[in-house]
């Protein structure tokens, strides 16, 4: 039997990528991976990973994407898409609310004109979208500032993507990851809140990602995860004693209150799906 050919959304600069090419480049047996993003992953065991620039902000590029894997990796049985926090641009909300919630509708249109089935990387943080509650986004204690914009828009999207036309699709949520990819992410935080926080293990998400990518129909996988200090977490992954506790009213006040720009300006799962980026 042939591999599987994967496409995943990423780039080499993911945590979540990363960790899901280690898993497939495991086994050549089973999958072919292909890497569709800004920068090329590195070689696994001396065997280069299959790699496609793709950048979504770049016109007629997914056109290019779908084209090229046709050609060059023949069917596609599943695309992942991976958290996207926008790269350089990550701290522009509506740069964020672009990658999550609008590229829905390029997601719909990969999976679509690829005939796969779409694997969407999701957040423990956005709750259960059935029964949607504020509060279930952001964890204990809740926030009175301006909503997480990864959680809004990752929920966001999830929405959108219930109401398209896709057959098979999975929403992967998990938490914060502890994996030595994520590490180069958590030396980057200076401060913290000391809260709880979900954490998911490297191998929980390699064997749900494995059965997502072969599902059919739809379906909600929530990857294991165990609560854990949030300040205890982030000194453990970043390597440092000396990182800044931040009050939790401190912390929504700043960012209710001082950002240019907040994700529930844009897009707000809870009212419609009207795209409202400035114009």
């Amino acid at each position: 039997m042939a591999p599987s050919t994967v496409l995943i959304l990423g780039g080499a600069s993911g945590c979540v990528a990363n960790i899901i090419i280690d898993r497939l480049m495991s086994d050549k047996k089973k999958y072919t991976c292909v890497v569709a993003g800004r920068s090329a992953p590195w070689a696994r065991d001396g065997r280069e990973v299959a790699f496609i620039k793709y950048d979504i902000f770049e016109k007629g590029s997914t056109e290019k994407l779908i084209a090229t894997v046709e050609r060059d990796f023949g069917k596609c049985s599943a695309i992942v898409n991976c958290i996207s926090t926008g790269g350089k641009v990550s701290y522009d909300t509506t740069k964020i609310a672009y990658l999550n919630y609008c590229s829905a509708n390029t997601l719909v249109h990969l999976a679509t004109e690829l005939k796969a089935t779409l694997v969407h990387m999701s957040s423990l943080k956005v709750g259960n979208p059935e029964d949607f509650d504020h509060e279930s986004l952001e964890g204990m204690p809740p926030w009175a500032g301006a909503r997480s914009p990864y959680a809004w828009s990752k929920l966001a999207c999830e929405l959108k993507l219930t109401t398209s036309t896709l057959k098979d699709y999975s929403f992967v949520r998990i938490g914060l990851m502890d994996s030595e990819h994520a590490k180069k992410f958590y030396t980057r935080v200076r401060a913290v809140c000391n809260f709880k926080v979900k954490v998911t293990e490297e191998d929980d998400l390699q064997e749900a990602i494995e059965t997502a990518i072969k599902a059919k129909g739809r379906h909600i996988v929530s990857v294991d995860a165990h609560p854990e200090d949030n300040y205890t977490f982030y000194r453990r992954m970043s390597g440092r004693s000396c990182l800044f506790v931040c009050p939790v009213g401190a912390f929504n006040w700043f960012f209710g209150n001082m950002l240019p720009t907040k994700m529930i300006d844009y897009v707000d799962p809870t009212h419609n799906f009207e795209y409202k980026m400035p114009l």
